[in-house]
């Protein structure tokens, strides 16, 4: 997070309202100068761990949040997002019934500042030459990725302020690793003014 004290009390709830609870919650703020500490406070004691100090960019937030992790799989929710209902009792389910499977993606929604649905997106599932020939289709907090490989491929670019979700995926994919996709909607993207991948919504 950084100045979306406007929205981030929806993201931590959309955490905190989900019907599975075997989850570490960690909050990276980047000094915010708005409302956003005064929220992370107000759920502080339903937070696992919680910061607020000048960062090099998302990349570094990211690296350090899921360096605090002692789960088997990870994944990220931007501040001004949500998670949508039920969300991570669908994921754990998959899991547990591929338990082979290291790396899984869902569906995302698009939608308004006034909560209005503007887009549903379905990704495909993976297909080898789809993916030697064209992009991944994979949208950022819609990927669930074990920490095996998080921590084996190296973590995020901290020298990348955009792709860097992309670049993941494409170390992934080169190492040898293939997604599931998991057919429901998982992510809610909030397309904003501010919001750094409204252009594509």
């Amino acid at each position: 997070n950084y100045n979306h004290g406007i929205f981030i009390e929806d993201a931590i709830k959309s955490v905190l309202n989900q019907s599975f609870k075997n989850y570490e919650l960690f909050v990276v703020d980047a000094k915010s100068t708005d409302n956003s500490v005064e929220v992370i406070k107000k759920y502080e004691c339903k937070i696992d761990w919680w910061v607020s100090e000048v960062d090099t960019g998302q990349s570094n937030a990211f690296n350090k949040g899921f360096s605090r992790a002692n789960g088997k799989f990870l994944l990220w929710l931007n501040a001004d997002d949500i998670l949508l209902p039920n969300s991570l009792k669908k994921a754990a389910d998959e899991i547990e019934k591929n338990k082979s499977v290291e790396w899984f993606v869902a569906n995302t929604i698009s939608f308004d500042v006034n909560g209005l649905i503007t887009k549903c997106v379905n990704g495909p599932s993976w297909h080898r030459f789809l993916f030697k020939n064209a992009p991944i289709t994979v949208y950022g907090p819609t990927s669930i990725f074990s920490k095996k490989i998080f921590d084996e491929l190296g973590c995020f670019d901290e020298s990348l302020n955009y792709c860097m979700d992309t670049d993941l995926w494409y170390r992934f994919k080169n190492a040898g690793y293939c997604f599931k996709r998991i057919h429901f909607y998982f992510w809610g993207l909030r397309v904003h003014e501010d919001s750094k991948t409204s252009h594509a919504f």
